[in-house]
């Protein structure tokens, strides 16, 4: 199987909008306050990144893709294990699945503006309502996740400045959607590299306004066909840390539309128009024998 890289517009932080951390009892605020003037513009800044991490717009230019994701948390007194799988496909099609201990738990499925919950144990399926913060906060992460998006298509606002630290030079880009419910979230990118070292938001947790931290930082990349990946993620949020660990990445294969549709309940009952067991032969048959009766020594 090829593998390919999601050149980390959200790379592991998609499959963090199914995890809900412990709440720390205070508000958390982001350091938004200016820094040094940049020489470089935002168009210029995703320029370099994006030379950097997808030179040859292998990504870039994907129909679709795969990722699946090892992920760890750990609390105070416990560590569970995730898995974490994630489909896309263009134009706006998203899947997220995430799986506790092998067990597939939920889904959650983006189709052309609409976007399902699903409780994969019980087969249950709910269609999130447009004005929610839950759809609100997903549209976002489905946005960071398609690859013919960058950050100019998916932020309202967005503004770039620099700062040195420990004599690195840093990119600091922070980037406010239309929302005002949804935090700002900030990337910060190594001078030198142009590769992606940290991200810092707000996670909104409840329509009541609990919230917490959120900061994740790249440990690890890798080099997969020429192509710059991030390996290896950790995140630090409400006293959890979450360990993401990729494992495979697969570009353009082609899923059937039913794919991005929640899944049709056992209860579901087949129409009345065709009664249950007959062909499409016999159905067609009565139908038109109940056409015959009804037109019968009528004009047509």
């Amino acid at each position: 199987m090829k593998k390919i890289n999601l050149i980390l517009k959200s790379c592991f932080t998609v499959c963090s909008s199914v995890f809900f951390f412990a709440l720390t009892g205070c508000f958390p605020v982001l350091d938004l306050e200016p820094r040094d003037t940049s020489d470089l513009s935002v168009r210029e800044l995703i320029r370099k990144q994006n030379n950097k991490t997808d030179a040859d717009r292998k990504w870039r230019k994907a129909d679709s893709y795969y990722m699946r994701l090892k992920v760890t948390l750990t609390g105070k007194e416990t560590k569970d294990y995730f898995g974490s799988e994630i489909w896309y496909q263009h134009p706006k099609c998203f899947k997220l699945a995430t799986s506790k201990n092998g067990s597939r738990e939920k889904e959650l499925i983006y189709n052309d503006g609409r976007i399902w919950s699903v409780n994969c144990r019980t087969n249950h399926s709910i269609e999130l309502k447009s004005d929610s913060l839950e759809y609100a906060l997903f549209t976002n992460t489905v946005r960071m996740g398609t690859p013919y998006m960058d950050y100019t298509d998916i932020f309202r606002r967005i503004s770039v400045d620099t700062f040195t630290e420990n004599g690195v030079r840093y990119y600091r880009m922070i980037c406010r959607s239309d929302d005002t419910r949804t935090s700002p979230y900030i990337f910060y990118y190594n001078g030198k590299t142009f590769l992606q070292e940290k991200m810092e938001t707000v996670k909104y947790i409840s329509e009541s306004g609990a919230s917490v931290l959120y900061t994740s930082k790249v440990e690890e990349y890798t080099t997969i066909d020429g192509i710059i990946l991030p390996a290896k993620t950790i995140v630090e949020s409400g006293g959890v840390t979450q360990v993401s660990q990729l494992e495979e990445i697969i570009l353009n294969k082609v899923y059937p539309e039913s794919f991005f549709l929640p899944p049709v309940p056992f209860t579901h009952k087949v129409s009345s128009g065709v009664p249950q067991g007959n062909s499409k032969k016999e159905t067609e048959n009565k139908v038109n024998k109940n056409t015959e009766k009804h037109t019968k020594g009528k004009e047509i």
